[in-house]
């Protein structure tokens, strides 16, 4: 999985609520609002890869 490949599909995932949601508690402006769930899932996708992990 490519960098571009694995932000559009984190991207895909957020929401606006989570966003506001995180908001809400101080998270600032640049973020995709995917929940925790979300990001393992992909992460599980990913599995171990240290360039990826870097460039993110």
């Amino acid at each position: 999985m490519t960098l571009k490949e694995a932000l559009d599909q984190l991207e895909s995932l957020g929401s606006e609520k989570m966003r506001e949601f995180n908001r809400k508690r101080g998270a600032g402006e640049n973020q995709f609002g995917i929940k925790l769930g979300e990001i393992r899932t992909v992460a599980n996708k990913i599995k171990a890869d240290h360039a990826l992990a870097l460039a993110l």
